[in-house]
């Protein structure tokens, strides 16, 4: 059910917006809280832990696309490299 969610957050915000790292950010912030909010007796600690380093680790692995994104100079899906 929650790689069904993260499709169900990732594609509308790459629609919306075209970015394809856009929506891979907003997708990890959004899935350990749903995770915690969907599954509140099965998500241990340690499970959400587990969920929530994944997040980071998304986080820290696009650092230069928040930049670009930050600066306007990330590229749309589809948009040939300048």
């Amino acid at each position: 059910w929650m790689a069904l969610l993260g499709l169900l957050v990732y594609i509308p915000v790459v629609a919306l917006s075209r970015y394809t790292s856009l929506g891979a950010l907003v997708t990890a912030a959004v899935l350990p809280v749903a995770a915690f909010f969907a599954y509140p007796r099965d998500v241990t600690p340690n499970r959400f832990h587990f969920v929530a380093l994944m997040a980071v680790l998304v986080v820290w692995r696009h650092r230069e696309n928040i930049r670009r994104l930050l600066a306007g100079t990330e590229r749309k899906l589809g948009q040939k490299a300048g």
